[in-house]
């Protein structure tokens, strides 16, 4: 705990800021957006996965009640009295034929209300019917495919099967039941009920991502064309992730139906990506901002924390002349008004001290001068400079010349003096003096 006080104590007030942003805030910050973002992403993870689930069993769900429609169809057509009574008959005209067949108009009425439904093919043994868009009179061509046999050995049980529509030239998923008279348990034909492709495969396009149904391992319905398949997911090699569902029809357990969804990988996530992008986005935008904020809140410190720190350089270096005051009223405005009261206040202590220091040496001078003027008066000149004389002229008798010339220079300084007193003289006077 010293340690890191020491530590603190000897950072600069600026890094000690820089310090307390990081530690109080950026990364409280960055680790409270990382958690954030964490959870965003697996909640918008979550969801986007529960609308693909959703998206796919509602694929499923249309797709099963489609089969299971047709399925119904079928079966209350199979079992319609009226038609198998007017298949088994032989009309003498044309005009009986189509009273007969307008009774049966509903067959065609059902292309028309359910939209899954193409076309209803009933092929019948009974040579001598006239064709038209339900009745078709078996042909020995027809005779030879295989879901015509078929359903001729099974007897009444429907089945499901991926074959070509003998009038249109086009295939279709086909719900096939071959039809007996129950009474007498003759065969009358095959009732073909052909799927609409085109209904489908535009409900299929609805959803959200490319869907493909598949009938014992061949692609029947498709949410794109077979050219566009091969082009996007065979040629370009784009990868995908696949919900694939199999499901067998309740009258037809040999049919292997499979539903599958192709998810791009680059599709898959899409919204969570955005929304993670986004808000990694507003993040960073988010944290620029506040250190450009704090870099202005750091230059603007550091600047009054400089003008502070030179004012009191200043006044260390016996600089007194700063400015009265720096803009604003924080602390560092107040700090510099007291440097600056604190200089003024030594400007002036200085200048009283070296007032007082000239007239300390002022009033030195005049008591030196009334001191001397005491002496004057206390001693007369004419006896001082007699006894001088009379001293001289005795170190003369006595043969020594230099102490007469000595008191001969010092009665002429002291003459000096008495005439100037205090007066102002010319420094070469005072140089003349001395140096004769």
């Amino acid at each position: 705990m010293g340690k890191i006080s020491n530590f603190i104590d000897n950072l600069k007030i600026k890094n000690k800021l820089f310090l307390l942003y990081i530690s109080t805030f950026f990364i409280p910050l960055l680790l409270i957006s990382l958690i954030f973002v964490y959870n965003l992403y697996n909640t918008l993870n979550k969801w986007e996965n529960q609308q693909v689930e959703e998206s796919f069993k509602k694929t499923e769900s249309f797709f099963v009640n489609t089969i299971q429609a047709a399925t119904e169809l079928s079966s209350k057509l199979y079992v319609n009295r009226l038609i198998q009574n007017i298949v088994q008959k032989d009309f003498g005209s044309p005009l009986e034929t189509y009273e007969n067949y307008k009774q049966i108009g509903f067959v065609d009425d059902f292309s028309r209300i359910y939209s899954f439904v193409y076309n209803i093919r009933f092929y019948v043994e009974n040579q001598n019917l006239q064709d038209n868009s339900f009745i078709v009179k078996t042909t020995n061509e027809v005779r030879q495919f295989q879901w015509y046999k078929q359903a001729k050995e099974n007897s009444g049980k429907g089945f499901w099967t991926y074959c070509q529509d003998v009038i249109y030239k086009k295939d279709f998923l086909s719900f096939i039941q071959g039809v007996k008279d129950p009474l007498n348990g003759k065969f009358l034909g095959v009732l073909v009920l052909n799927l609409n492709s085109h209904f489908i495969n535009i409900n299929l396009q609805n959803q959200i991502f490319e869907t493909i149904i598949k009938y014992n391992g061949n692609i029947i319905f498709s949410s794109i064309e077979k050219e566009n398949y091969e082009k996007i997911f065979i040629e370009e090699k784009i990868k995908t992730t696949n919900i694939e569902k199999e499901f067998f029809p309740l009258r037809d357990r040999n049919a292997k139906f499979k539903i599958i969804y192709l998810i791009p990988q680059n599709r898959l996530n899409k919204i969570t990506t955005k929304v993670l992008i986004f808000s990694i986005l507003i993040l960073l935008v988010f944290l620029l901002l506040s250190l450009f904020l704090i870099g202005i809140f750091y230059y603007s410190f550091n600047t009054r924390v400089r003008i502070v720190q030179e004012s009191v350089k200043n006044v260390v270096s016996q600089n007194f002349n700063i400015t009265p005051s720096i803009h604003g009223k924080d602390e560092f405005s107040q700090i510099y008004e007291s440097v600056y009261k604190m200089s003024v206040q030594i400007k002036n202590l200085i200048k009283e001290v070296y007032i007082k220091n000239l007239e300390q040496e002022q009033f030195e001078s005049r008591q030196n001068a009334i001191r001397f003027k005491m002496l004057s008066a206390q001693i007369n000149p004419h006896f001082l400079f007699n006894t001088i004389d009379n001293i001289r002229m005795k170190s003369l008798s006595l043969g020594n010349k230099d102490i007469p010339y000595m008191l001969k220079l010092l009665a002429k300084i002291l003459r000096y003096n008495l005439t100037v007193e205090s007066k102002e003289v010319p420094l070469f006077k005072e140089i003349e003096i001395i140096s004769s």
